[in-house]
Protein backbone atom coordinates (compact mmCIF):
# COMPACT_ATOMS: atom_id res chain seq x y z
CA UNK A 1 0.00 0.00 0.00
CA UNK A 2 2.81 2.30 0.68
CA UNK A 3 4.04 1.72 -2.81
CA UNK A 4 0.62 1.97 -4.49
CA UNK A 5 0.40 5.42 -2.55
CA UNK A 6 4.19 6.94 -3.51
CA UNK A 7 2.49 5.83 -6.86
CA UNK A 8 -0.52 7.25 -6.56
CA UNK A 9 1.30 10.44 -5.48
CA UNK A 10 3.72 10.29 -8.53
CA UNK A 11 1.06 9.80 -10.75
CA UNK A 12 -0.82 12.93 -9.04
CA UNK A 13 2.27 14.75 -9.38
CA UNK A 14 2.42 13.56 -13.07
CA UNK A 15 -0.69 15.02 -13.48
CA UNK A 16 -0.18 18.38 -11.80
CA UNK A 17 2.81 18.46 -14.16
CA UNK A 18 1.28 17.47 -16.98
CA UNK A 19 -2.20 19.60 -16.04
CA UNK A 20 0.65 22.53 -15.82
CA UNK A 21 2.08 21.82 -18.76
CA UNK A 22 -0.93 21.70 -20.69
CA UNK A 23 -1.88 25.11 -19.17
CA UNK A 24 1.91 26.27 -20.28
CA UNK A 25 1.02 25.14 -23.62
CA UNK A 26 -2.53 26.34 -23.85
CA UNK A 27 -1.25 29.72 -22.72
CA UNK A 28 1.86 29.33 -25.30
CA UNK A 29 -0.98 28.80 -27.91
CA UNK A 30 -2.91 31.43 -26.83
CA UNK A 31 0.24 33.86 -27.35
CA UNK A 32 1.03 32.48 -30.69
CA UNK A 33 -2.60 33.68 -31.55
CA UNK A 34 -2.36 36.67 -30.17
CA UNK A 35 0.76 37.02 -31.95
CA UNK A 36 -0.61 36.20 -34.98
CA UNK A 37 -4.14 38.18 -34.51
CA UNK A 38 -1.29 41.37 -33.99
CA UNK A 39 0.91 40.53 -37.12
CA UNK A 40 -2.53 40.73 -39.10
CA UNK A 41 -3.26 43.79 -37.63
CA UNK A 42 0.15 45.53 -38.19
CA UNK A 43 -0.06 43.47 -41.69
CA UNK A 44 -2.89 45.20 -42.57
CA UNK A 45 -1.79 48.21 -41.27
CA UNK A 46 1.27 48.29 -43.74
CA UNK A 47 -1.20 47.72 -46.46
CA UNK A 48 -3.37 50.86 -45.60
CA UNK A 49 -0.22 52.69 -45.45
CA UNK A 50 1.58 50.98 -48.50
CA UNK A 51 -1.86 52.06 -50.48
CA UNK A 52 -1.45 55.98 -48.86
CA UNK A 53 1.42 56.18 -49.87
CA UNK A 54 1.30 54.98 -53.53
CA UNK A 55 -1.52 57.21 -53.48
CA UNK A 56 0.36 60.33 -52.33
CA UNK A 57 3.33 58.76 -54.73
CA UNK A 58 0.70 58.65 -57.87
CA UNK A 59 -0.30 62.24 -56.44
CA UNK A 60 3.26 64.11 -56.48
CA UNK A 61 3.89 62.57 -59.95
CA UNK A 62 0.47 64.22 -60.91
CA UNK A 63 1.43 67.46 -59.35
CA UNK A 64 5.21 67.32 -60.89
CA UNK A 65 3.58 66.93 -64.21
CA UNK A 66 1.14 69.79 -63.63
CA UNK A 67 4.16 72.05 -62.21
CA UNK A 68 6.12 71.07 -64.86
CA UNK A 69 2.94 72.20 -67.47
CA UNK A 70 3.06 75.37 -65.36
CA UNK A 71 7.05 75.94 -65.98
CA UNK A 72 6.91 75.14 -69.59
CA UNK A 73 4.23 77.66 -69.81
CA UNK A 74 5.26 80.50 -67.52
CA UNK A 75 9.12 79.93 -69.76
CA UNK A 76 7.64 80.15 -72.93
CA UNK A 77 5.71 83.42 -72.03
CA UNK A 78 9.19 84.87 -70.64
CA UNK A 79 11.06 84.35 -73.41
CA UNK A 80 7.99 85.83 -75.45
CA UNK A 81 7.75 89.17 -73.26
CA UNK A 82 11.98 89.09 -73.30
CA UNK A 83 11.52 89.03 -77.12
CA UNK A 84 8.84 92.02 -77.17
CA UNK A 85 11.61 94.09 -74.57
CA UNK A 86 14.20 93.13 -77.20
CA UNK A 87 11.89 95.05 -80.10
CA UNK A 88 10.86 97.86 -77.81
CA UNK A 89 14.19 98.04 -76.97
CA UNK A 90 15.94 98.21 -80.70
CA UNK A 91 12.78 100.81 -81.98
CA UNK A 92 13.89 102.70 -78.88
CA UNK A 93 17.29 102.39 -80.14
CA UNK A 94 16.59 103.41 -83.82
CA UNK A 95 14.12 106.48 -82.50
CA UNK A 96 16.96 107.31 -80.38
CA UNK A 97 19.37 107.40 -83.49
CA UNK A 98 16.82 109.49 -85.13
CA UNK A 99 16.47 111.91 -82.87
CA UNK A 100 19.74 112.02 -82.45
CA UNK A 101 20.07 112.50 -86.21
CA UNK A 102 17.38 115.33 -86.11
CA UNK A 103 19.34 117.54 -83.44
CA UNK A 104 22.20 116.92 -85.36
CA UNK A 105 20.53 118.35 -88.32
CA UNK A 106 18.78 120.76 -86.52
CA UNK A 107 22.43 122.10 -84.77
CA UNK A 108 23.83 122.36 -88.64
CA UNK A 109 20.93 124.52 -89.44
CA UNK A 110 21.28 126.48 -86.59
CA UNK A 111 25.27 126.94 -87.58
CA UNK A 112 24.45 127.58 -91.19
CA UNK A 113 21.77 130.42 -90.47
CA UNK A 114 24.01 131.88 -87.82
CA UNK A 115 26.84 131.68 -90.64
CA UNK A 116 24.19 133.22 -93.05
CA UNK A 117 23.35 136.22 -90.59
CA UNK A 118 27.18 136.76 -89.78
CA UNK A 119 27.40 136.52 -93.84
CA UNK A 120 24.22 139.11 -94.20
CA UNK A 121 25.76 141.24 -91.05
CA UNK A 122 28.61 141.92 -92.94
CA UNK A 123 27.07 142.55 -96.25
CA UNK A 124 25.43 144.97 -94.11
CA UNK A 125 27.84 146.77 -92.42
CA UNK A 126 29.72 146.86 -96.25
CA UNK A 127 26.53 148.41 -98.17
CA UNK A 128 26.43 150.58 -94.92
CA UNK A 129 29.58 151.64 -95.70
CA UNK A 130 29.12 151.78 -99.54
CA UNK A 131 26.21 153.79 -99.12
CA UNK A 132 27.35 156.30 -96.44
CA UNK A 133 30.22 156.47 -99.01
CA UNK A 134 27.89 157.00 -101.67
CA UNK A 135 26.25 159.43 -99.40
CA UNK A 136 29.69 161.45 -98.62
CA UNK A 137 30.71 161.24 -102.63
CA UNK A 138 26.92 162.75 -103.19
CA UNK A 139 27.77 165.28 -100.81
CA UNK A 140 31.24 166.41 -102.08
CA UNK A 141 29.56 166.14 -105.74
CA UNK A 142 26.80 168.08 -104.40
CA UNK A 143 29.86 170.97 -103.25
CA UNK A 144 31.62 170.45 -106.31
CA UNK A 145 28.38 171.41 -108.14
CA UNK A 146 27.61 174.11 -106.33
CA UNK A 147 31.04 175.46 -106.80
CA UNK A 148 31.10 174.74 -110.06
CA UNK A 149 27.80 176.70 -110.44
CA UNK A 150 28.67 179.72 -108.47
CA UNK A 151 32.02 179.24 -111.28
CA UNK A 152 29.44 179.82 -114.12
CA UNK A 153 27.51 182.44 -112.96
CA UNK A 154 30.57 184.44 -112.13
Amino acid sequence: TAKLQEQTSLIKEVKDVMKEDRDDIKNYIDAINKDRDDIKKDRDAIKEDRDAITENVENLIDDKAALEQKYDALTAKLQEQTSLIKEVKDVMKEDRDDIKNYIDAINKDRDDIKKDRDAIKEDRDAITENVENLIDDKAALEQKYDALTAKLQE
